[in-house]
C-alpha cells in the first residue's frame, strides 16, 4: 500500500480502490452498562439483556480461571489487555475502511500495521453492507450485543466477524466465536426479517497469514440451545 502523501517516512495509508456499496438496514440504540457481573444493554423498551459476549464468557469460565491460575495473574491481566487493545484498534480501522474512509498507521505502530496489512486483501472480499459495528437484541432470547459486520461476502450474504489472535488458531478452538455470530444471525432475522444464514470469522494474526472460517448457522443451532437451557 502507497505511504500517505502527508508524511511518507511515518505513515502508512490503506485505501479502498473499490469503493463499497452500502444498503444500510435502521440503526437501533441501546444503552449499554458495564457492570461488575458483565455487560448488559437496555432495550428501547427498557428491557434488561445481557450482553452476548458476557452470556458465552460465562460458559468458559472454568477454563479461564485454569489459564489465570496456570499463568499467573499479572501475565493473565498483561495478554487480556493487549488482547482488547490490539482488536479495538483493529475493529476501528477495519470500520472506517469498509466505509470508504482512507486508514492511516504510524509505521512505528508494527503491530497495527500488521494486522491491517493482513486483514484488507480480506476486507476487499466485503461488499453491499447493511450494518457496521451495530447493536441487535432479541426479545426471544434475550440477548444483546454488537454485530461487527452484516453484508456479502464472496458474493454471500453473511454475518461477519473481525478477531485478532497471536497464533494460528484451529476451528475447534473458535466454537465460541461461531456461537456469536450465530446469535447475531437470529437477532438480525428477528429484528429485520432478513434470513442470513452464513457465518465467517476473520482472524487477523501478529503473526502469518490471515484465516478465514466459513460455516453454516444450522450447524449451531443446537449448541446454543443447549447453552440457553443452561442459563435457565
Amino acid at each position: 500500500m502507497p505511504d500517505s502523501p502527508g508524511d511518507v517516512k511515518q505513515n502508512v495509508t490503506f485505501s479502498p480502490n473499490n469503493k463499497f456499496a452500502h444498503d444500510w438496514l435502521p440503526a437501533v440504540e441501546l444503552n449499554r452498562v458495564d457492570s461488575p457481573t458483565g455487560r448488559y444493554y437496555v432495550t428501547p423498551e427498557g428491557n434488561h439483556y445481557q450482553s452476548v459476549t458476557t452470556f458465552l464468557s460465562s460458559m468458559g469460565h472454568e477454563y479461564i480461571e485454569a489459564w489465570r491460575a496456570a499463568v499467573g495473574a499479572e501475565e493473565a491481566d498483561k495478554v487480556s489487555r493487549r488482547a482488547s487493545s490490539r482488536g479495538t484498534t483493529l475493529h476501528e480501522n477495519a470500520e472506517l475502511y469498509l466505509r470508504n474512509n482512507d486508514v492511516t498507521i504510524n509505521k512505528m505502530r508494527m503491530l497495527d500495521l500488521s494486522l491491517m496489512r493482513g486483514m484488507v486483501p480480506i476486507l476487499n472480499r466485503i461488499n453491499n453492507i447493511k450494518l457496521l459495528e451495530s447493536q441487535l437484541y432479541s426479545d426471544v432470547l434475550k440477548l444483546a450485543g454488537t454485530v461487527d459486520c452484516v453484508a456479502d461476502f464472496d458474493g454471500i450474504p453473511s454475518i461477519i466477524d473481525f478477531k485478532t489472535a497471536s497464533k494460528l488458531k484451529s476451528k475447534e478452538e473458535i466454537h465460541n466465536y461461531f456461537m456469536q455470530v450465530s446469535i447475531y444471525s437470529l437477532m438480525v432475522e428477528e429484528r429485520y426479517k432478513v434470513r442470513i444464514p452464513r457465518l465467517v470469522i476473520l482472524i487477523s494474526q501478529e503473526f502469518g497469514q490471515p484465516q478465514v472460517f466459513i460455516e453454516e448457522r444450522k450447524n449451531w443451532l443446537y449448541q446454543i440451545s443447549v447453552l440457553l437451557k443452561l442459563q435457565k
